[in-house]
């Protein structure tokens, strides 16, 4: 696969997971930029994948790693401003058995305004199981932790993600 294909299929994924993570387009757009720059460093220097999903997990670990040094070195200006911007609306509706979780929480806050609240590991394993439908094994491999680890990070985002969406809602009314 040449370097532009791996862009072309890849881009949309790796700037949704920077997105989600840093929470605003310019810093995706930077941390985008930096993955495939990366990208294409490891490539030129003789390096390469066993497959795609080697491929595509490497690409989603140098985002995540990307964004949480960010998220480290602009903690404290991210407490003390507001934010630009919203995290983007989902784009496709979740699917049936697990969207009852999601639509009850959102009719009391926006689904961006309490991600925002999240950290940036509990929006990311939300992100990956509800959004791109990534099973628990599927999300273990990702964050190189094992099955019962994504569990129990999945129920405790869950968890989070409830209270604050109810602790906002009440106070908003």
């Amino acid at each position: 696969m040449t370097e532009t294909e791996v862009f072309c299929r890849f881009k949309k994924r790796v700037y949704g997971l920077a997105k989600t993570l840093v929470s605003t387009d310019f810093d995706a757009d930077d941390i985008t930029s930096e993955v495939f720059i990366r990208y294409i460093r490891y490539i030129r220097s003789n390096n390469t994948f066993n497959d795609d999903q080697h491929l595509e997990n490497w690409l989603m670990r140098v985002t995540r790693n990307l964004a949480y040094d960010q998220f480290r070195s602009d903690k404290r200006k991210r407490e003390n401003e507001k934010k630009d911007e919203l995290l983007y609306h989902i784009e496709q509706e979740i699917n049936e058995s697990k969207s009852d979780f999601v639509k009850s929480l959102e009719r009391k806050l926006s689904y961006q305004e309490v991600m925002d609240k999240l950290s940036p590991r509990y929006r990311e394993v939300l992100l990956l199981y509800f959004d791109y439908g990534y099973s628990i094994k599927e999300i273990a491999l990702q964050l190189g932790q094992s099955e019962s680890s994504v569990k129990t990070l999945l129920f405790r985002a869950k968890n989070k993600y409830k209270e604050i969406s109810e602790s906002v809602g009440d106070n908003n009314e």
